[in-house]
């Protein structure tokens, strides 16, 4: 069986551009279409802020996209899931306090625990700006490790109307792989289609893909753009094999 052609990155070019050019390191003969899944859209929001001190949890870059800063206490102490995040936070000129090593909520949630109680902020109020879609693991685990714990929704995901505009031009590019970015672009993807062999940017995506028929499925040890395109390339290795 030959290697691997036909890529469809289901995400904006314009934020996949370190996986481009890794992707023309480690792989240059794999074409790659590049078509958004999902979209995001901002919804009005109202902090309820209790006590004096604040903790704010920012779990994707999304999340600090739809965030309005001017409504962040000039003491807050900011935390984000890895390095896209921070890097989002940073951009935007805010010092970030805490960032986790791990990549997905579930992991990051005992190292958030331990970051706040050794550095004696366990009175906080800890608010994590939010999709509508976002799971519960990180409050509850937060809230049984005697926090207090809010989401507030920030925004919305939904699924980009590029998908069904550009059946015709990802029918002509004949994708031979999909690369997921997240659960609810897996789940817009099967509105319009059927399962292909895919590669997940983590767990949680992994585990969605299970849940509605996909049977190939690569996982990425992270969701670094060197760390997708590593995991891409050993799956097309794979099928030389």
């Amino acid at each position: 069986m030959r290697s691997l052609r036909h890529l469809l990155v289901g995400r904006e070019e314009s934020r996949s551009l370190r996986l481009k050019e890794r992707m023309s390191e480690v792989l240059p003969e794999v074409s790659l279409l590049f078509v958004p899944f999902i979209r995001t859209r901002s919804l009005p929001f109202s902090l309820n802020l209790t006590g004096d001190k604040h903790a704010f949890v920012f779990t994707s870059p999304g999340s600090v996209e739809h965030f309005d800063f001017k409504m962040l206490p000039s003491s807050s102490i900011l935390c984000a899931l890895g390095v896209a995040t921070a890097r989002h936070l940073s951009e935007k000129g805010h010092k970030v306090d805490f960032v986790s090593e791990k990549e997905n909520a579930r992991e990051m949630a005992p190292e958030l625990s331990d970051f706040l109680h050794t550095s004696g902020n366990n009175a906080l109020h800890i608010i994590q700006p939010c999709s509508d879609i976002s799971g519960d693991y990180l409050r509850e685990y937060m809230r049984k490790s005697g926090f207090r714990y809010d989401k507030v929704t920030t925004y919305c995901t939904e699924p980009s109307p590029e998908l069904k505009a550009r059946e015709v031009e990802i029918d002509d590019f004949a994708p031979e792989c999909i690369l997921f970015y997240s659960p609810s672009g897996v789940r817009a993807w099967m509105q319009e289609r059927e399962p292909l062999p895919a590669i997940s940017i983590g767990p949680s995506t992994t585990e969605t893909l299970m849940e509605l028929g996909f049977r190939e499925i690569t996982e990425s040890p992270s969701p670094h753009p060197e760390d997708i395109a590593d995991t891409i390339h050993r799956y097309s290795q794979s099928l030389t094999t």
